[in-house]
Order: structure tokens, then C-alpha cells, then sequence
């Protein structure tokens, strides 16, 4: 079995794959913005697919995160 990372290693990770992800989905959003305000179908195009980018990479952060603490969880035990 390989040694855990220290927790406060984990958290930071953790916060800077929430900070990316965040970014990501308000890139997504500021891109739909402009799209519709602007009238330019090919940025409504790119503002979809980054939104469900965003979307797939806030499960994945939200599940390393469910799982972390379920070891956290059974650590403590």
C-alpha cells in the first residue's frame, strides 16, 4: 500500500482544482454571454461545449472529493 500525502497537501490540491474548475465554468458563461449579446452563433457553439467540459471537471473534482473524505472517514476509525 502506498503512503497517504499529508492532509494539508490534499486540501491545497483540492483548492486549486476548484479554483481551475471554477474558471472554467465562468469562462463557459462569460462565452454564452457574449454570444447572445453579440449575436455570433460560432462563440454560442464554443460556450456549450465548455460548458459541458466544465461540468464533466466539476464531477471529477467533486468525486475526488466525496472520496477523500471517505478515506479521511475511515482513517479516523
Amino acid at each position: 500500500m502506498r503512503p497517504r500525502a499529508p492532509s494539508a497537501r490534499r486540501a491545497r490540491l483540492l483548492r486549486i482544482a476548484i479554483t481551475a474548475v471554477f474558471s472554467l465554468g465562468m469562462t463557459a458563461a462569460a462565452t454564452l454571454s457574449i454570444a447572445v449579446s453579440l449575436s455570433i452563433p460560432e462563440l454560442d457553439v464554443l460556450g456549450q461545449v465548455l460548458r459541458w467540459v466544465a461540468a464533466a471537471a466539476w464531477l471529477a473534482v467533486g468525486a475526488g472529493a466525496v472520496a477523500e473524505a471517505r478515506a479521511g472517514l475511515r482513517a479516523a476509525r
